[in-house]
């Protein structure tokens, strides 16, 4: 079960409050469960927004905020692989050297 402070995270990071069809806790938790990572969770409810939702009523055009999620997305997905990078120089760090004794035991 993931944190409560991540789900809210994630909450702000994608305007759940405000969208037509916020996502519920749960299913927030089970996205951050099966990936593990605030930024990559928002990246994909970010995609999950890019839709084209552009209105024609006759004269009348409404543009759509395909672009603002867009662009939001990218900014998730530019930390989430800061986040790769630093997991894996702080794997590589420290000794990698396994010395064995001279006699073999």
């Amino acid at each position: 079960m993931a944190k409560e402070a991540d789900i809210e995270l994630v909450k702000i990071n994608t305007d759940n409050a405000n969208a037509v069809s916020p996502l519920t806790d749960e299913q927030i938790s089970a996205l951050l469960d099966k990936h593990g990572s605030v930024a990559y969770v928002s990246y994909k409810i970010c995609l999950l927004k890019t839709r084209n939702d552009t209105v024609k009523l006759g004269p009348i055009s409404l543009e759509g905020d395909a672009d603002y999620w867009k662009q939001l997305a990218q900014f998730y997905y530019d930390e989430y692989k800061q986040e790769q990078q630093a997991q894996e120089i702080e794997k590589s760090s420290g000794s990698t050297i396994f010395m064995r004794r001279a006699d073999g035991t």
